[in-house]
């Protein structure tokens, strides 16, 4: 049985790709058709795109602090929610 180094497992990183990947697709679909009940068509676009670069500031923030890995962790948190909101509660149907 092979065992992966402690903190790399290739599922962690198809799981996070495909996730990406989905949020690329879904805001790319939102914004072509501009069809569907999300208030920001382009919102799982940007949040999808700007994942890798708040990683990556995530990374620089923590060797300042270790605290400071929670911001862009936070901002994506909040994308998310507001992409669920933005689903769970619909345009109304004047407004489409």
């Amino acid at each position: 049985m092979r065992t992966y180094e402690e903190g790399f497992n290739p599922l962690i990183l198809a799981s996070s790709l495909s996730v990406f990947i989905s949020l690329l697709l879904l805001g790319m679909a939102h914004r072509k058709s501009r069809t569907g009940d999300l208030r920001w068509p382009s919102l799982p676009f940007i949040l999808g795109v700007s994942v890798f670069p708040l990683i990556m500031v995530g990374g620089l923030l923590e060797a300042v602090s270790e605290r400071l890995l929670e911001v862009p962790i936070l901002l994506i948190g909040l994308g998310w929610m507001t992409i669920g909101v933005s689903i769970w509660f619909p345009l109304p149907e004047e407004a489409l």
